[in-house]
C-alpha cells in the first residue's frame, strides 16, 4: 500500500496567512531501541528501553568535572518538576560562566534568557546563542510563534506553527529576510519544504514520499526537489518489524548499502555498512556488531574496515541488579560509574591505563 502525502492548495494556502515577519510584536506578553524480545499471546514482540525516572517536583542537580587545570561545573534547578535554571561554568586560565533562565506561565515555557558573565552582552560561551527567546501559544496550549532576539534587543530568528484538523503542522523560520516552510505529517515525517529568499523568489521546493506496508513499516522513502528525485531509500523488514536491509540511491545512483543480521535470541545484531562510487564500486565497508544482555542493554560494542583484523575499538559495559551502567572499558580507557541509593549518578571516573584522567561529581539537593 503505497501512501504519498499531498498537501492540499487551499490548505497550505490558509497556513501561509500571517507568517510574515513581525518585528514590532510585543514583547511583553526530544535511544535505540533494544532488540531484546518477550513473549506474550500475541507472540514475540520487540520493547523499547525502559522509560527515565520522572524528575522530582523540586531538584537541584550539580555537576562537577575537572581534567588537568581546568574546572567545569553545572547547576540545574527544578521547580515542580520543571528546569528552571542552568548554571555552567569554566574556570582555568579563563573564567566563563553562561546561565540560562527559563521563565512558565503555569506549565507553558514563555521566555528563555541566555546570560554570559553575569549580563547577556559579555563573552560568548563556545559560540551558543545570546539574548532571549519568547514563546506564544493558541487557544489549544500549542506553540504557535517562537521569537529570538540578541542581547541588544534585536528580532534575529522568528519561526510560527500552524496546525490542521488532521494533525499536520506547518514550520515557517524567518532569518536575514529568508523563509523556510516546512510541513509535519502527524507522525513526525516532514512532507513538504520550500525555501524563498528576501524577495519572496522560491529558491527549492521539496516534496517528500513514503510507502509503507501493511504492519507500518517504511519501505521507501523520496526527497524530490524541484520536481527531481534527489534521494530514495528502500528498506526491508524481519517478521518482528527490525529493519535487515536499507539502501539508499542519491540521483539515480547505488550510494549506500545497510544490513543487518540478528542473533535468533535478539541477544547480538551484526550491521554492514558499504559505500559507493558514482560508478558503483563499492569504495569501502564497515562492520558494527552490537550485544544485549537479558534486559536489553548493550554489553558489548566494536567495529572493524573490511581488511581490518581487528576491531578500531571494542567497549564493554557492566551493570548493576538496578539496571545501572557501573563500568565502560574500551582497551587502555575505563569509566566507572557509582550512585546513591536511589539509582542516582553521583560520580564518572574516567582512566587512562589506570591512571584517573578525569572526574564527574554529580550532587542533588531535594527540597
Amino acid at each position: 500500500m503505497k501512501k504519498v502525502i499531498v498537501l492540499p492548495v487551499i490548505l497550505l494556502s490558509v497556513l501561509l496567512v500571517g507568517c510574515k515577519s513581525d518585528k514590532k510584536d510585543s514583547k511583553d506578553s526530544s535511544s535505540e531501541s533494544r532488540v531484546t524480545t518477550e513473549t506474550t499471546e500475541e507472540g514475540p514482540k520487540k520493547f523499547a528501553t525502559p522509560t527515565p525516572t520522572p524528575i522530582p517536583e523540586d531538584l537541584k542537580k550539580s555537576v562537577y568535572y575537572k581534567n588537568g587545570g581546568s574546572e567545569l561545573g553545572s547547576v540545574s534547578e527544578y521547580e515542580d518538576g520543571k528546569l528552571t535554571s542552568f548554571f555552567e561554568y569554566k574556570h582555568g586560565d579563563a573564567d566563563e560562566e553562561y546561565q540560562t533562565i527559563y521563565t512558565y506561565k503555569g506549565d507553558l515555557l514563555i521566555k528563555e534568557e541566555h546570560v554570559y558573565n553575569g549580563s547577556m552582552d559579555k563573552v560568548k560561551f563556545d559560540d551558543r546563542l545570546r539574548g532571549y527567546t519568547l514563546y506564544y501559544y493558541n487557544e489549544q496550549n500549542l506553540l504557535n510563534k517562537e521569537l529570538i532576539y540578541d542581547e541588544n534587543d534585536e528580532l534575529i530568528e522568528e519561526y510560527y506553527y500552524l496546525y490542521d484538523e488532521f494533525g499536520y503542522k506547518m514550520t515557517t523560520r524567518i532569518e536575514n529576510g529568508e523563509k523556510y516552510i516546512t510541513m509535519t505529517a502527524p507522525n513526525g515525517d516532514e512532507t513538504y519544504f520550500e525555501h524563498y529568499d528576501a524577495d519572496e523568489k522560491l529558491i527549492e521546493h521539496r516534496d517528500y514520499e513514503y510507502e509503507f506496508d501493511d504492519l507500518g513499516n517504511k519501505l521507501s522513502f523520496k526527497i524530490i526537489i524541484n520536481g527531481e528525485v534527489d534521494r530514495e531509500y528502500l528498506s526491508e523488514y524481519d517478521a518482528l518489524g527490525n529493519e535487515t536491509k536499507s539502501t539508499l540511491y542519491w540521483d539515480g545512483k547505488l550510494d549506500t548499502v545497510v544490513i543487518t543480521e540478528y542473533a535468533p535470541d535478539y541477544s547480538w545484531k551484526m550491521t554492514t555498512l558499504t559505500k559507493y562510487d558514482y560508478e558503483g564500486n563499492e569504495c569501502s565497508s564497515r562492520l558494527f556488531y552490537r550485544a544485549y544482555n537479558e534486559n536489553g542493554q548493550e554489553i558489548e560494542f566494536w567495529y572493524k574496515d573490511s581488511g581490518d583484523e581487528e576491531p578500531a575499538e571494542d567497549i564493554f559495559y557492566t551493570y548493576d541488579e538496578n539496571g545501572n551502567k557501573i563500568s565502560m572499558v574500551n582497551g587502555d580507557y575505563t569509566t566507572i560509574y557509582k550512585y546513591d541509593n536511589q539509582c542516582r549518578l553521583i560520580e564518572e571516573d574516567a582512566f587512562f591505563r589506570d591512571e584517573l584522567s578525569y572526574f564527574y561529581s554529580y550532587s542533588y539537593e531535594d527540597s
